[in-house]
């Protein structure tokens, strides 16, 4: 099969349907929709509506988001599916093909990413391939990947992963508390006031515990704040840099959580402080509790960091420890 990029796809896809009319007129289409028709990241899914817009398929929309034409048609929000939206049996094989991939690599980066603590790893890209059921060629995609996320490296033919220290795991940190709350202020005017308030509810729920919240809860609250909410801002350069920086600390979160003992933190009320802020329309109150928050994080984790057992971790079966 002939190598397509994902964002040709879906341009060709989108295309094909604003040329045959199946979507009405008005219709609002953003990123995030397009992103979730085709089991996409969200990059690709902007540079197809962004390349259907100069070639004046689509229009412009006055705030985010893109409209189908013609100028002046009442806007319509529906779901890309049930307006009608149409694939080729072609472009759907090709979307099947890479969204297998698609599915596939972001087990493989949080596995991988959740490694970097306990030590330097040499990754075997042919055992890589076999754990997934994919070629090579696949497998080391996933690693070249993983190498412009700073991730894993490649030495001489060998692929290795970390070791994270204490100084990088500041350096991570001192980047998320510095461009974190810019993003949430840039973020605040787009967010769903509604998924704001379900996270404030579920953060006000794990204050009520009598008892620590336990790590999925935990897991949850984190992705709420720092992925579904923060990761909103429209500076995807900015975003992709925090993405950079969260990765490592949230997947080795996993591993820290049930490993290390854990001592009373203020995640769950310095959560609810951010959100509480994020509702009450105080955006820029809402940045400085985040920022506090993750000045507050990193010396929490750090000290995980250092109370750490290295020599109780098991690696998955296609990485081994480098000694």
């Amino acid at each position: 099969m002939r190598q397509v990029t994902l964002n040709e796809i879906i341009y060709q896809a989108l295309k094909r349907n604003l040329r045959d009319r199946t979507l009405p007129p008005g219709m609002v289409i953003g990123e995030a929709a397009v992103a979730r028709a085709f089991g996409s990241s969200r990059a690709p899914a902007l540079s197809a509506l962004q390349r259907l817009t100069g070639e004046g398929l689509l229009l412009a929309g006055a705030r985010r988001g893109f409209l189908v034409g013609p100028e002046g048609a009442p806007p319509v929000r529906q779901d890309l599916a049930r307006a009608g939206l149409q694939v080729p049996a072609n472009l759907a094989r090709l979307i099947s093909h890479r969204g297998h991939r698609a599915r596939l690599y972001p087990e493989v980066e949080r596995q991988i990413a959740a490694c970097l603590p306990y030590g330097r790893f040499q990754i075997n890209e042919t055992q890589l391939a076999q754990r997934y059921a994919v070629s090579r060629t696949i497998a080391h995609e996933f690693l070249v990947r993983l190498e412009r996320l700073n991730i894993v490296r490649l030495q001489g033919a060998r692929w290795y992963a970390g070791p994270l220290t204490l100084d990088g795991l500041h350096e991570h940190y001192e980047m998320r508390w510095l461009l974190e709350p810019v993003a949430l202020v840039q973020a605040a005017p787009g967010l769903d006031r509604a998924h704001v308030q379900r996270a404030h509810g579920r953060a006000l729920r794990c204050g009520a515990l009598r008892h620590r919240p336990d790590v999925a809860r935990l897991q949850a609250l984190e992705r709420d704040l720092h992925v579904d909410i923060v990761m909103q801002c429209p500076n995807r350069e900015m975003a992709a840099t925090i993405y950079r920086s969260q990765l490592p600390l949230m997947a080795t979160n996993d591993t820290f959580l049930p490993r290390v003992a854990l001592e009373p933190d203020h995640m769950v009320p310095e959560h609810t402080e951010v959100l509480a802020h994020l509702l009450g329309g105080d955006t820029e109150a809402a940045a400085r509790s985040l920022e506090r928050h993750l000045r507050s994080a990193f010396k929490v984790v750090s000290m995980r960091f250092e109370r750490l057992s290295r020599s109780e971790f098991s690696p998955p079966g296609y990485m081994t420890k480098d000694d």
